[in-house]
């Protein structure tokens, strides 16, 4: 309970609070520049009743809105860069790729040679998928064919659906 000399150094409203509270509404009026005690509860009565803070306040409450809508904001976008992540990654390779440049030995049997091998079949021999083989020719400025040859000594053969064959090198 407070004592009779504090009582007359403060208001009534004071007279409720502890001294932290006090403290911090000292220092918050100190901010807001407001000077009077109950002008200072008015505004914060008004600010948390009527969901309108009044001008004193305004500006702090809109920084606080703002502050709030930017997390949201964050929030979603990691969400979105999220969902489309798992949605692209069975598209994707987990590893970087370095396509070939040099020429590769490709295990083949003797029936692979003579029947030839399909740019599919080629291409696994590489362990890479056709756009992989295709991005890397695209890289050096030559045709995917041309590519093929570069790198492993296969030469494709005629047709709608040409076989590869290895080159008598």
């Amino acid at each position: 309970m407070p004592t009779k000399e504090w009582l007359e150094q403060h208001t009534k409203i004071q007279a409720y609070l502890n001294a932290d509270l006090s403290a911090k509404l000292t220092a918050w009026m100190k901010e807001k520049n407001i000077t009077q005690l109950s002008s200072a509860v008015v505004v914060i009565l008004e600010h948390y009743l009527n969901d309108r803070p009044p001008s004193e306040i305004s500006s702090q409450v809109l920084f606080d809105e703002v502050e709030t809508l930017k997390k949201e904001v964050a929030l979603i976008k990691a969400s979105l860069v999220e969902a489309g992540a798992k949605s692209l990654a069975p598209k994707m390779t987990s590893e970087v790729v370095i396509f070939p440049t040099e020429r590769m030995n490709i295990q083949y049997t003797e029936k692979e040679a003579q029947d030839g091998l399909t740019k599919s079949e080629l291409c696994d021999r590489l362990n890479l998928t056709i756009y992989q083989v295709d991005k890397a020719a695209k890289e050096q400025g030559i045709a995917i064919n041309d590519y093929l040859l570069k790198i492993t000594g296969w030469k494709v053969g005629e047709g709608k659906r040409p076989k590869y064959y290895p080159t008598k090198d």
